[in-house]
């Protein structure tokens, strides 16, 4: 198969890159550079900052899935560590809609670890892997609506006890996972509808509570498609950013609240008014010439004082133009196929996957 595709690469190419370099001349230099701020950051000795990651990994056998969810969160101080981590091994109940459950998990235990660290320690800037606008208004690719009789049971049965429980800053688990056999055996395969729900509900008020941590608390994206710098271009802002700004700086703040997203029509199931006056605002910038072009998010108003607050206090962890904190994280808590076939194992789990055969 591979003759077969260099084949028709060969075959296309100029096609192929004719369409990249058409894609390139709609980018109009003047106008990409102009929110564009030049800025050396200046290292901060003084700042604590604490960063935190996940990760997640399964087999699908024909009859069930084990699922392994791993978080952590960590922060140094005087040569010594501070963290918090955990660990979720478990079978996928129900089986249905696997991987987008799993990693809805995986970004709960996440939040939840993070939470735990920074009740925990003094620190001054956390910084979270990924979207904070994106987890906000990207509850699950495959949330599905219950009936509207079905979200009212789920939230009058079950809405108090996660909110309690998260007040009492229990951050070490899933607890809607809690509920899930009693809502299945009430409603059978019919109860995956409310399952999604309760699960999106507590994720929902699990980042209500990380995002009180409001001076402190930033996202961080490698990759973006947003285009809220250039909404008229087919190119997402952090390409063009990357494309057209080389030198050290960052991109002019802009604000993002959920009130400005016009195309953002769903109403939020719990705490809609509260969410939607959250004030969340994002900047680009590259520590260093031709280093990687970053998406930073934070909660509060437009400020390029808060953008050079942020750059200075992460200029000394800087590696490859990339957080060292938000690095490491990600590779101590990694899970390989390895570790998860090693799980199975002790498990002492041979049943069939339906891939043998291949």
């Amino acid at each position: 198969m591979i003759e077969d595709i260099l084949a028709y690469t060969s075959e296309n190419k100029n096609k192929l890159v004719t369409k990249i370099n058409k894609l390139k001349e709609e980018i109009d230099p003047i106008k990409v550079t102009s929110p564009w701020i030049s800025y050396e950051p200046r290292e901060k000795t003084s700042k604590e900052v604490g960063a935190s990651d996940g990760s997640y990994n399964f087999i699908e056998y024909k009859g069930f899935v084990l699922y392994i969810l791993a978080a952590k969160a960590f922060t140094h101080r005087n040569g010594e560590i501070f963290e918090e981590k955990a660990v979720d091994i478990d079978i996928l109940h129900p089986y249905r809609y696997t991987t987008n459950r799993i990693q809805f998990y995986m970004s709960m235990l996440e939040k939840k670890v993070s939470l735990q660290l920074l009740k925990k320690n003094n620190i001054d800037l956390f910084l979270l892997d990924g979207s904070i606008l994106g987890d906000l208004i990207r509850p699950a690719a495959f949330e599905r609506a219950p009936k509207k009789a079905d979200k009212q049971k789920v939230e009058e049965q079950y809405l108090a006890k996660i909110s309690q429980s998260l007040q009492k800053n229990e951050f070490s688990r899933i607890i809607s996972k809690d509920f899930i056999d009693e809502i299945y055996d009430k409603r059978g395969v019919k109860s995956i509808d409310m399952i999604i729900y309760l699960e999106y509900l507590e994720n929902l008020l699990t980042l209500k509570h990380l995002l009180e941590y409001e001076n402190i608390v930033v996202g961080i994206s490698k990759r973006s498609q947003s285009t809220t710098y250039f909404p008229k271009s087919h190119t997402p802002d952090i390409a063009l950013f990357e494309e057209c700004c080389r030198s050290a700086g960052f991109s002019e703040p802009k604000a993002v609240k959920l009130d400005y997203l016009q195309n953002y029509k769903r109403r939020f199931p719990i705490l809609d008014q509260e969410i939607r006056e959250i004030p969340i605002s994002l900047f680009y910038a590259r520590f260093t010439h031709k280093s990687p072009v970053l998406k930073f998010e934070y909660v509060g108003e437009p400020s390029e004082k808060r953008a050079k607050e942020i750059l200075d206090s992460l200029a000394m962890g800087i590696v490859e133009g990339y957080p060292y904190l938000l690095r490491k994280a990600h590779r101590e808590v990694v899970i390989t196929r390895k570790n998860i076939e090693q799980t199975a194992r002790v498990l002492g789990i041979y049943e069939k996957t339906g891939r043998e055969m291949l």
